[in-house]
């Protein structure tokens, strides 16, 4: 426009020079006057805009200041090209790809080989470069089911990256303990984004999820992106990250609609289970085939172990103590109590214990012919659950944040639980770390690695449900428990906890693991899940 406007006023003026020579001998002073007269008016009337534009290419800003390759920036300026094509753009001279443009926008991909430096664009000739440099950042790969790893945060414009591959169909949860909500082993408040290979943002979140894990359904087999920034205006700090595998749990059909309780799996094809009024439930399929069985009772059942997949015994109700022998005809045992028996585990073919409300603990180690009780100082104290490493080391747990241990088989003490809760559950993976569960809503368990010399805390993940029973593999750090609104608790090492999917709302009781890869539960209303 200004080139425009100059041309006008030199037409404008040749021709009133013009006019003036030509017509001078003719007109005079006078006609000069009124060509430029006129030629004045015609500028006046037309309202000629006048504008000047800057055509020079500069990048004002980018976004974020720092990432890892394969993560888009994006680039604010002027004069860019709404070609993508026609925009040259390298992160310090590595040359990128650019997905998206507009004249004062770009949208690019760290490209392999990056390194920390200026960004340069190039539209036809010109060249800008950014004012600040590109920090190509560290990209960390998080272990599936490992326990937190620990980060530092920067400052509020960089961030730390991890990653972590996904399989489709499969369901995670991310975890990360900060200052808010957190441990208080960390000092920083962090957001997290978590974004998917084709650099859309899965979810962007506040919340720590130490307190309950966020859920990932992967719908292809990816890596993913973890980006942990600064919140809340922190300049720096610590904060821990991990991230688990859940198994993929079905619901299958009991036969049964009575509340379940008790369960014992002796190899991965063959589990038990039993509740209320007598009911006894088999599977030879790994659960995808349930069929009764005749207790010969009618009262509670409450717990089952299995030694082998003929050999079980099950307690209920006013001391009822049930054993077959060959995995489907069940006989009374004498158990020299009425007090209801709550739990049971079976060692081998001899040695069982059995504990149950008013402080019961019982013994037998002639495959329950015979059935000695133990003094336990629980005194009225109901003892929910008992776990044994082997014949001698024992724990049980119940009201009123009670826990007893022998180291010799008969002689119990009690251990200092750290709570007056009640312990619903309590399992243990070797003689020095058991893992217990409260009959307390928003609370998590505690655990102890020194053999329950002292309890700390532990954090399942999932704080929106009840947990009850659960169980250990023996000889490995393969626990689980389970509790209200579906929920399953899960370790594969004994440290890492997380919840698994279920999509069951139900009430489930208790819960038992075949193996890192197969885990059931049962509970209310006749629910069997399996997760695989």
């Amino acid at each position: 426009m200004k080139k425009i406007l100059v041309l006008i006023l030199i037409v404008g003026f040749l021709f009133c020079n013009s006019a003036t020579d030509n017509n001078s001998a003719n007109k005079g002073k006078s006609g000069e006057d009124n060509l430029q007269n006129s030629f004045l008016f015609f500028l006046n009337t037309r309202s000629i805009p006048i504008s000047i534009t800057n055509t020079n290419l500069n990048i004002n800003t980018f976004s974020p200041a720092s990432s890892v390759v394969g993560l888009n920036v994006q680039i604010n300026g002027s004069n860019f090209s709404k070609v993508v094509s026609s925009n040259i753009v390298k992160f310090n001279g590595t040359l990128a790809t650019v997905t998206l443009a507009s004249s004062d926008s770009l949208t690019v991909i760290v490209p392999e080989g990056a390194t920390s430096g200026p960004i340069t664009v190039t539209v036809d000739t010109k060249t800008s470069s950014s004012k600040t440099d590109f920090k190509v950042s560290n990209l960390i790969p998080l272990t599936m089911n490992a326990n937190y790893i620990s980060g530092t945060t920067i400052n509020n414009s960089e961030a730390n990256y991890y990653s972590a591959s996904l399989k489709s169909g499969k369901v995670y949860y991310l975890s990360w303990d900060d200052s808010f909500g957190g441990s208080g082993n960390y000092t920083a408040d962090v957001a997290v984004v978590v974004i998917n290979s084709n650099r859309n943002v899965l979810f962007y979140d506040i919340d720590s999820g130490y307190l309950n894990h966020k859920k990932i359904i992967s719908t292809a087999t990816e890596n993913i992106f973890i980006q942990v920034i600064n919140y809340s205006g922190f300049n720096s700090g610590t904060f821990g990250i991990k991230i688990s595998e859940s198994l993929s749990y079905n619901s299958l059909n009991s036969g049964s609609l009575k509340d379940l309780f008790g369960i014992s799996c002796p190899d991965p094809n063959t589990c038990y289970a039993v509740g209320d009024t007598g009911t006894v439930l088999k599977t030879t399929n790994s659960g995808t085939n349930w069929s009764a069985q005749s207790s010969g009772v009618v009262l509670d059942l409450r717990s089952i172990s299995c030694v082998n997949i003929n050999t079980c015994l099950s307690v209920g109700k006013n001391g009822t103590i049930l054993k077959t022998f060959n995995g489907s005809t069940w006989n009374p045992q004498t158990s020299t109590t009425t007090n209801n028996l709550l739990s049971i585990v079976c060692l081998n073919l001899n040695t069982c214990y059995v504990s149950g409300t008013n402080g019961t603990i019982l013994k037998t180690i002639d495959g329950g012919l015979n059935w000695l009780a133990q003094t336990s100082s629980a005194g009225t104290n109901s003892l929910n659950q008992i776990t044994c490493i082997d014949s001698n080391n024992c724990f049980v747990g119940g009201t009123n944040g009670m826990i007893l241990k022998t180291l010799d088989g008969s002689n119990w003490f009690v251990v200092n639980s750290g709570t007056k809760d009640s312990i619903s559950g309590i399992a243990c993976s070797n003689t020095n770390n058991c893992y217990y569960t409260k009959l307390t809503l928003y609370d998590y368990g505690r655990i102890t690695s020194n053999g329950g010399v002292s309890f700390s805390e532990l954090q399942f993940g999932e704080y929106l449900s009840i947990k009850r029973n659960g169980n250990c593999i023996s000889g490995t750090s393969t626990c689980v428990f389970a509790g209200s609104n579906g929920t399953i608790v899960f370790t594969s090492n004994g440290s890492s906890w997380a919840p698994h999917s279920t999509s069951i709302t139900g009430t489930l009781n208790n819960a038992v693991c075949t193996s890192d890869t197969q885990c059931f539960g049962i509970g209310n209303n006749g629910i069997v899940i399996r997760g695989n």
